[in-house]
């Protein structure tokens, strides 16, 4: 999965699965990939009360951060 392919209807679990360096950005809004890992990033950014718009950014700053570092 690329980065762009992140959208609000990406499921957690597959962005943690292609993307482990995610991690930190979903444990600091308290999303985890346990319980919510099946739910589309737009319903947990929701239910977390997290604009969708700047998870997605700070999630695709993630992986840049990463793609850098390689």
């Amino acid at each position: 999965m690329k980065t762009r392919e992140i959208s609000g209807s990406t499921l957690i679990n597959q962005v943690v699965l292609a993307h482990p360096e995610t991690l930190p950005v979903f444990h600091r809004h308290g999303m985890d990939s346990c319980c919510g890992g099946a739910l589309p990033l737009e319903k947990v950014a929701q239910v977390h009360e997290v604009d969708l718009g700047k998870l997605l950014s700070e999630l695709q700053e993630a992986v840049a951060r990463k793609a850098k570092s390689l």
